[in-house]
């Protein structure tokens, strides 16, 4: 609330008592308080500062990687074992960080927020989650690639994302990772624990920007070219850029969720039917 401001000595008319006047006047009323002013919904709670949670991010990756290793011996073939061994590490990433969320910042789930109507925001994410892949894949990464094409003479094209000729354990595995481990784990550490951070910290918009660079980064993809990796990773930042929109919008993690999975359903159901 701002502070009041100061007042000159003597009385002034609202100390006085108030009565009517002999002709009627009413009564003067004391002012009404100003409203105190409040915090966004949630930072408030935000305990952990951006580039902790991006540390923790980090370790926890190195951990879960080192879980993950192993089913990359036993599983075959190739392309299915690294998809599971994937699940694996996304379901222990997770796992570390509420830990160390449990452990140090016991107020997340309020900070990170707290869904009211759950299959309502289910519902919401998944509708903004199915319009936002072909803003993307319609709209943002053609004209990406016209821009990286001018400047290198050829226009890139996409790495792809999932292991060639799956079946079986592989179409169920990319089916858990896409739609299930990969939404949750990303939206966890990229909306849940960055984007609030950084809102906290610099604001709205800034905020998504550096999630969203971040979120794109992660998404590299070796390819015979470097156009081809940087035109996923830069339809990445704008994807980052729409789920924080709707983690905005929603203020509730299970929304963006939600919205990751539809993108991602999108997605393998184009990937899946051209194979």
């Amino acid at each position: 609330m701002d502070p009041p401001g100061s007042h000159a000595d003597g009385p002034r008319a609202t100390d006085l008592p108030a009565a009517p006047g002999a002709g009627g006047t009413p009564a003067a009323r004391p002012p009404v308080p100003a409203a105190p002013r409040m915090d966004p919904p949630h930072d408030e709670g935000v305990t952990w500062r951006w580039w902790e949670a991006l540390a923790a991010y980090l370790v926890a990756l190195l951990l879960a990687g080192a879980a993950s290793l192993p089913v990359l011996q036993v599983v075959e073939p190739r392309g299915t074992a690294e998809l599971v061994a994937s699940i694996v590490a996304d379901a222990a990433v997770v796992g570390l960080l509420l830990l160390w969320l449990h452990r140090f910042h016991p107020g997340w789930m309020d900070a990170m927020g707290r869904p009211t109507r759950p299959l309502r925001e289910v519902g919401a994410g998944f509708l903004g989650g199915l319009a936002l892949y072909p803003a993307v894949a319609l709209g943002l990464a053609p004209l990406i690639a016209l821009a990286i094409g001018a400047i290198t003479g050829s226009p890139p094209s996409p790495p792809p994302q999932l292991p060639e000729h799956l079946a079986g354990l592989g179409l169920a595995a990319a089916a858990a990772f896409g739609l299930v481990a990969a939404p949750v784990q990303e939206e966890l550490v990229f909306r849940g624990l960055l984007y609030r951070a950084l809102r906290r910290r610099f604001g709205r918009w800034p905020a998504a920007w550096g999630q969203a660079l971040l979120f794109g980064a992660v998404h590299y993809v070796p390819a015979p070219r470097l156009a081809d990796s940087l035109l996923l990773q830069a339809a990445m930042v704008g994807t980052g850029m729409g789920l924080a929109l709707i983690y905005e919008r929603r203020g509730n993690l299970l929304a963006p969720i939600a919205a990751h999975a539809a993108f991602n359903l999108v997605g393998l159901a184009f990937v899946l039917g051209r194979g």
